[in-house]
């Protein structure tokens, strides 16, 4: 059995930790801020990470560089 929480669309979550600079924290608190601020929208920090996710992976090449890898 699964110790993972119910999120959207009913889709299993699983906990996974991640370090981020101060600085990046502080942005992705901006972020939250400005969504609810501004636009009147709630999320949380963790989805906001899945969309970033989600967003990267789609260019795999883009990321690799950003990294410093070469293209084999």
């Amino acid at each position: 059995r699964s110790s993972g929480v119910l999120g959207q669309g009913a889709e299993r979550k699983v906990q996974v930790t991640v370090y981020l600079s101060e600085a990046m924290a502080k942005r992705l608190e901006a972020v939250r801020f400005h969504l609810l601020d501004e636009h009147d929208v709630k999320v949380s920090k963790s989805a906001i990470a899945e969309y970033a996710i989600s967003q990267l992976s789609d260019d795999l090449a883009l990321l690799a560089r950003h990294f410093g890898v070469g293209e084999r």
